[in-house]
């Protein structure tokens, strides 16, 4: 279990950086896991220099704990003493929560909660022999405890990772079993009278009632384990379909949306709606942007906090600017919301323009975007195809897509090869997603009346008639300001990316 939840720290470079400004480290090496903001600074655990910091008014400092002396492998070595702020020592320190008047923090690797007062560090529960065991204090016993919350009782709740069980512990210290059926489960947040658990073994979001597990996304159903660890996956969609892997943390904001540290998949993903979607995600291609391998999330305002312990960072999101910054999209243009889902779910990059809103969809830009919403369900698979085009070269970074595109019928040729740089008529679009849902065996139903409610539907091509009927049934395809559907019209990026947030509800 340590191995497996360890094993994303590196050593390296520490930077912080909040809403985008970057602030120079005062220490190297460290990974940053759990968080909490109060009204006035951010704490925030460090598994890698055993510590705990306090960040507030741009400058930052060691709270609790000390970074000890290197062990063989170069790491500050791990300790566990009680005493004074300055002078305690801790072996991982995994999340941070209030409790009392003071802070409770999870020293993953001594099996114990510590508790914080204003000067001193206590073990409140626990101790070094790891075990499962209730209790007052430190006669209760965990197995690499990690995940903490508190509820508005004062009661805290503790991730028993190792035993897969959730603990409570009250105000008076007494330690109990509040929920089973979790495998290695980590990241806690307490929300409006519930209990939501990152189930990092099963790769699932759940969250417990009245002691009652439900799950709300993700699983292993159909899986069987090797070793004990469950292979994850990473597919939006609805909650019944969508996977995760070895998620590790979870926040929810006020209007009930779920956010989840991906941790596995290196991804912030969302929960609404019934619906999983990729808040935030690193650059395509590109491994090493951030995140890497987030963990501790919190919500302040209109930002969420997001601490990955392989890329050594904490960075502020705002929560209405997921997508990649792009200098031609701002917050003021229509599609800038369509823009951010699109973009953040891998289904439209940028351009060498930026995201060039106004440019044209290609013929080769469609090819790849039906690849990209394939690959969402079935990420696991390298698509390539047998069809082949006098005119897209093998070399080309569209081939593989317009090859498995066009044996899939999805795209296919014009008559003339196929014409990569060819501009992309509306009808053309509704066409390739038709073809798509049709493949995909996603809901095709119509409504016959939703085409001729446009004052130009007799414009729509014969051949593409029934592709239009089904786009405009599902909302997928709407009218211009003037009303006026525009079939036979060039659509260009910023529309394809409405029109993407449009197909979502019915995505597999």
């Amino acid at each position: 279990m340590k191995k497996r939840l360890t094993s994303f720290l590196l050593v390296g470079l520490l930077t912080f950086s909040l809403s985008g400004q970057a602030f120079a480290a005062e220490f190297s090496g460290g990974a940053f896991s759990g968080l909490l903001c109060t009204d006035d600074k951010l704490l925030a655990t460090d598994v890698y220099n055993k510590v705990l910091w306090i960040l507030s008014d741009g400058k930052q400092k060691i709270y609790a704990g000390k970074s000890g002396v290197a062990d063989l492998s170069g790491e500050p070595k791990a300790g566990y003493y009680d005493g004074t702020l300055a002078n305690s020592l801790f072996a991982s320190p995994w999340a941070v929560a209030p409790y009392l008047d003071g802070y409770a923090v999870t020293d993953a690797d001594n099996n114990v909660v510590r508790y914080l007062t204003k000067d001193s560090v206590f073990t409140l529960a626990g101790s070094t022999t790891p075990g499962l065991q209730n209790g007052l204090g430190t006669k209760a016993k965990f197995n690499f405890p990690t995940g903490l919350a508190a509820d508005t009782q004062g009661n805290l709740y503790v991730a028993d990772t190792g035993n897969n069980v959730i603990r409570k512990i009250t105000k008076t210290g007494q330690v109990s079993t509040f929920a089973e059926g979790f495998w290695e489960p980590t990241g806690l947040c307490w929300h409006d009278g519930v209990l939501y658990v990152a189930d990092s073994g099963y790769n699932r979001i759940c969250k417990v009632v009245d002691g009652k597990l439900t799950v709300v996304a993700g699983g292993v159903d159909g899986q069987t384990s090797s070793d004990g660890v469950y292979e994850g996956g990473y597919v939006n969609g609805t909650v019944a379909k969508a996977k995760f892997s070895n998620p590790q943390g979870v926040a929810v904001s006020d209007d009930g949306t779920i956010y989840v540290a991906d941790t596995g998949n290196g991804a912030v993903r969302t929960i609404s709606d019934g619906r999983v979607s990729t808040f935030l995600a690193s650059a395509e291609g590109n491994s090493e942007t951030f995140p890497v391998s987030p963990r501790g999330l919190v919500l302040k305002g209109n930002a969420i906090y997001v601490s990955d312990v392989f890329a050594q960072k904490i960075q502020a999101i705002g929560l209405n600017e997921q997508a990649p910054s792009f200098l031609d999209v701002t917050s003021k243009d229509w599609y800038f919301k369509a823009v951010a889902y699109a973009s953040s779910a891998g289904l439209l990059v940028g351009t060498s323009n930026g995201f060039d809103p106004e440019g044209v969809l290609s013929r080769a830009m469609a090819a790849s975007l039906m690849c990209r919403l394939y690959n969402r369900a079935h990420p696991s698979l390298i698509l390539t195809g047998n069809a082949t085009f006098a005119d897209v070269p093998k070399d080309a970074w569209y081939y593989n897509a317009v090859s498995w595109a066009g044996e899939k019928n999805i795209t296919g040729g014009t008559g003339t090869g196929f014409e990569p740089n060819r501009s992309v008529t509306r009808e053309e679009l509704a066409c390739f997603l038709y073809r798509y849902a049709l493949l995909m065996d996603m809901d095709i139903s119509i409504d016959d009346g939703a085409l001729p409610a446009y004052p130009d539907a007799s414009q729509v091509d014969p051949w593409a008639k029934e592709a239009m009927t089904w786009a405009t049934s599902k909302g997928i395809f709407h009218g211009d300001q003037n009303g006026y559907l525009n079939p036979q019209g060039l659509v260009t990026r910023a529309q394809t990316a409405q029109i993407l947030q449009n197909l979502s509800p019915i995505l597999n």
